[in-house]
């Protein structure tokens, strides 16, 4: 199986006489550890939600059944965790001067730079405006999400656009306004 995210249901056929399961998970180009993943397990299934793995990486799995004396191994089978998207803000268009409570439009282009797909992921651009040209979470105002509902496949890009209105005092001679976090675009207060 390739291209998976988490979480994981692995599932597997049970031993009749099985009393517990150890679940094993491990990278593939590795040996299998010592300890399971998931030890003594009274189902048949397993959940996996550990975000510590490596995307776009091969993995192992397997499962030991337990009875009371021995240990059944099951086969070894094998996994692809999903390559992940990597979305940057390639440009920020805004108008050149604004005054206080002014509607301006802002455009914005987004591309993947990484190696996977966003899926069909629901998500929102988010406006803020800010005191400083470079972007901090932190300090910024969020302004507006714009929604983006379309999936995104690496190397791809596209543009929003939306118009906001500038709050009645403008706290600075210049502001800057980005869309997510990367490039912002900056105009002076007149």
């Amino acid at each position: 199986m390739i291209d998976l995210d988490i979480p994981i249901r692995f599932t597997w056929m049970g031993s009749p006489e099985a009393v517990s399961y150890d679940f094993f998970l491990w990278p593939s180009d590795s040996s299998k550890p010592a300890n399971p993943t998931a030890a003594n397990l009274r189902e048949m299934v397993y959940i996996f939600n550990n975000r510590n793995i490596q995307y776009g990486k091969a993995y192992s799995w397997q499962v030991i059944s337990k009875d009371a004396c021995t240990s059944l191994p099951s086969e070894i089978q094998q996994i692809t965790f999903r390559k992940l998207p990597d979305l940057r803000v390639k440009s920020v268009t805004l108008p050149t001067t604004a005054l206080s409570e002014d509607f301006i439009e802002v455009k914005w282009e987004i591309e993947n730079i990484g190696e996977g797909n966003t899926g069909n992921t629901t998500w929102f651009d988010g406006v803020y405006l800010s005191q400083e040209p470079i972007f901090d979470i932190l300090t910024a105002d969020f302004v507006k999400g714009v929604v983006r509902v379309k999936a995104l496949d690496s190397g791809e890009a596209y543009s929003q656009s939306t118009t906001i209105q500038l709050p009645r005092e403008l706290p600075a001679n210049s502001m800057c306004l980005s869309p997510l976090t990367g490039e912002t675009g900056c105009w002076s207060r007149t």
